[in-house]
């Protein structure tokens, strides 16, 4: 517990210095899940996407989180745009995992 709390005070300091690079807004969403802090997680995934609005591996990790939460309602919008991203290539599997799941 210890170290996943100074992850997400690492990451946070991360964003703060670097507030336009997605990756340290991605390691923070992940630390903050990893805390249990949902809604924070939630955010910070989305502000990611705000950043990089073409990712769908980011709209994957989303789904993959509200599926985790036990929310699939909330996977199924990123987990759509991702698809409708990808179009059906192969990078499309992941994506109709999740849907499945959901």
């Amino acid at each position: 517990m210890c170290l996943a709390q100074q992850s997400f005070r690492s990451n946070l300091e991360a964003v703060r210095q670097r507030p336009f690079y997605y990756r340290s807004r991605l390691a923070l969403a992940n630390a903050a899940y990893n805390l249990g802090l949902y809604d924070e997680a939630f955010r910070f995934y989305e502000e990611s996407l705000a950043l990089v609005p073409g990712s769908w591996t980011i709209r994957n990790e989303l789904a993959d989180a509200y599926l985790e939460v036990d929310q699939p309602d909330r996977a199924l919008q990123p987990l759509l745009e991702s698809l409708r991203i990808t179009e059906g290539s192969n990078l499309s599997a992941n994506a109709f995992y999740l849907l499945s799941v959901a």
